[in-house]
C-alpha cells in the first residue's frame, strides 16, 4: 500500500499513524496480507505543501516509521520522493538523515526506496536527466538498499491538454521510459508501474490492445529480467 507519513491532513507521525491504523487492521480482517507499504512522498510534502523545513520531515518521518515498527514488526517500509523536484543530492542527505535518525531511536530503517520521475521535465525545463537516476540507484545499492523505480507516463497530461494524448500514449510512454532508463544501464530492485493519471481508460483485458495490463504484461517481457 501507498500510505501518508507527513501529509496536510496529518502533519505529524502520530497524526498520519492514528487515521490510517484502524482502516488497515480492517484490511487485515479481511483477509489482506500487508507486508509492504510506501510512504507517499513525506519530504515534498514538508516543502511543497505544509510549508516545514527538512529537519521537520525528518522527524516526524522517523517517529510514524517507530509507530509502524511497534505495531508491524514485520512489515516492510519504503519512501517515496520526486525527482527532478528534489535535486539528487537532497535524496542523498535525506537517505543518510532518516537511517541515522532511526538508528539513534532504536528503528530499523527503510528497506526500499522508491523513485516517482517526473520525466518530462528532462525535455520540457531542461531539468535532470536519467543518468542522475541511475547514480541514485548505484547509492542506494552501495548501501544495501533497494531500489524502486515507479514508471508512469510522465508526458500525458501535458500532451492531454494538447489533445495529443489517447490510451496509446499511456502505453508508449512506459515503455519509452523502459528504453531510455535502460540506455544508461539502469536495472532497479523494483519496477513499479502505476497510474495515478485517467489513464488508460480500461484496465483489462491483456489481450486488447493499449490496456493497463496489457502494458504491465508487455512491459515486464521486455525490460524486467528473471533469475534463473
Amino acid at each position: 500500500m501507498e500510505v501518508g507519513a507527513v501529509k496536510p491532513w496529518g502533519q505529524t507521525g502520530e497524526k498520519t499513524f492514528s487515521v490510517q491504523e484502524p482502516k488497515w487492521e480492517r484490511f487485515r480482517r479481511l483477509g489482506a496480507n500487508l507486508y509492504a507499504i510506501a510512504m507517499d512522498e513525506p519530504l515534498l510534502c514538508c516543502r511543497k505543501h505544509i510549508n516545514k523545513p527538512d529537519n521537520y520531515a525528518l522527524e516526524e518521518t522517523a517517529d510514524f516509521i517507530a509507530r509502524v515498527r511497534k505495531q508491524y514488526p514485520d512489515m516492510l517500509i519504503g519512501d517515496i520522493e520526486t525527482y527532478p523536484s528534489i535535486p539528487l543530492e537532497d535524496h542523498y542527505w535525506w537517505i543518510e538523515a532518516l537511517e541515522k535518525r532511526l538508528a539513534e531511536k532504536g528503528v530499523r530503517g527503510l528497506d526500499f526506496y522508491r523513485l516517482d520521475v517526473n520525466w518530462a521535465n528532462f525535455v520540457v525545463q531542461n531539468i535532470g536527466c536519467w543518468g542522475d537516476v541511475r547514480k541514485l540507484e548505484e547509492y542506494c545499492r552501495k548501501r544495501n538498499l533497494p531500489f524502486s523505480l515507479i514508471y508512469w507516463a510522465s508526458e500525458q497530461p501535458a500532451l492531454d491538454r494538447m489533445g495529443l494524448a489517447d490510451d496509446s500514449t499511456w502505453y508508449v510512454s512506459i515503455m519509452q521510459q523502459g528504453y531510455d532508463y535502460a540506455m544508461v544501464r539502469g536495472r532497479p530492485d523494483q519496477y513499479v508501474i502505476e497510474s495515478w493519471l485517467q489513464a488508460p481508460s480500461k484496465s483489462t483485458p491483456d489481450s486488447e490492445p493499449w490496456t493497463f495490463t496489457r502494458s504491465v504484461l508487455d512491459f515486464a517481457r521486455r525490460f524486467v529480467r528473471r533469475n534463473p
